[in-house]
């Protein structure tokens, strides 16, 4: 079931699978014997309103980056459609997807692995106008550089520094820079606060609002922070084991929850207010490999209100809650509601 929550949507993702393959030797690479395979993304659906900011929640492992890279292309999916402007980018050609990467843009979640270390933030920066041929001269390129550093709250003389001698935040900054320099329309924003304090993940936070305003951007963030999903995004959507299980308005979703999954998770966000405190799920067990997934609903072996065998063998349904609230559960959803 393809999901649309938005009325006018700038990214559509349908029934997206994006599969890894391991093994090891010529019999698993002729003869596929010993080959596994990982479900990462697993028929995932869902849309995204131009301008707005659209959330992927859940644990580590469960597929949320490799959907943000499958959306920009930097790993291939093997099935489902992705659609940027109403153009499935997955048809698109070289030149195509060249043009498509000044519209798309990435800022990764480890800014000092993704950063070369031999170049200067002015190097980094001016290496996208560059490629794509933007700038007619280096005057123009070194201003344009200074602009974006000033831009994301950093000095122009930071031009001249390298990787390492940049803070954390600092070099998020860098990242954020360097994603803006195309002027893209869209930016997946990967885990862009894990590792910081609260004062310059709050700093962060700002800067990307402003940003979003003064570029007319839409973000998709990609995160387990609940307090920063809630706090930043319009909707959102929990994954587990490479599929989305809910999805709706952050609203709906961070204040009552309703899929067994979701609930654990916001369930352990410690509340601010006095007396308000909310009764942790505890859920048991490990998370089940992706390589071997679950039959049935994939999160039934973890569930603390499975119904039986239904759960076990039937991949559940999507229900609809209204207002573009969806759940994907055997559960009915008047059960749901209580």
């Amino acid at each position: 079931m393809n999901k649309t929550i938005d009325k006018v949507p700038l990214v559509q993702v349908q029934g997206l699978k994006t599969y890894f393959y391991k093994g090891k030797g010529i019999l698993s690479k002729v003869f596929g014997k010993g080959l596994r395979i990982v479900h990462a993304v697993d028929n995932v659906s869902f849309s995204i309103e131009a301008g707005k900011n659209f959330s992927l929640v859940g644990e580590t492992g469960c597929g949320k980056s490799t959907v943000g890279r499958s959306i920009l292309r930097l790993v291939e999916p093997i099935e489902g459609k992705i659609f940027f402007e109403d153009q499935n980018i997955l048809e698109l050609g070289k030149g195509e997807m060249q043009r498509f990467r000044r519209k798309a843009q990435i800022v990764m979640q480890d800014p000092r692995s993704s950063l070369n270390p031999r170049m200067t933030a002015g190097e980094l920066i001016a290496e996208p106008l560059r490629i794509h041929r933007i700038k007619n001269s280096e005057r123009e390129i070194q201003d344009e550089v200074a602009h974006l550093l000033e831009t994301v709250r950093l000095s122009g003389d930071d031009a001249e520094k390298y990787p390492h001698e940049f803070s954390g935040g600092q070099a998020r900054r860098i990242g954020i820079a360097r994603a803006l320099v195309l002027r893209p329309q869209f930016i997946v924003a990967d885990e862009l606060t894990s590792g910081l304090d609260v004062s310059i993940s709050a700093a962060i936070l700002d800067l990307m609002q402003d940003l979003q305003a003064q570029f007319k951007l839409t973000y998709m963030w990609i995160s387990h922070d609940l307090h920063m999903v809630k706090y930043i995004s319009d909707h959102i959507a929990i994954m587990y084991l490479g599929k989305i299980v809910e999805i709706g308005r952050a609203q709906d979703i961070s204040e009552k929850p309703m899929h067994p999954y979701s609930q654990a998770l916001f369930s352990a966000i410690p509340s601010v207010k006095p007396g308000q405190a909310t009764k942790k799920i505890i859920l048991e067990g490990e998370v089940p490999s992706p390589i071997h997934p679950p039959s049935g609903c994939t999160f039934h072996t973890r569930c603390p209100r499975k119904l039986g065998s239904i759960c076990e063998a039937q991949i559940p349904p999507w229900l609809d809650a209204g207002d573009g609230h969806h759940i994907s559960c055997h559960i009915p959803l008047e059960t749901l509601r209580k």
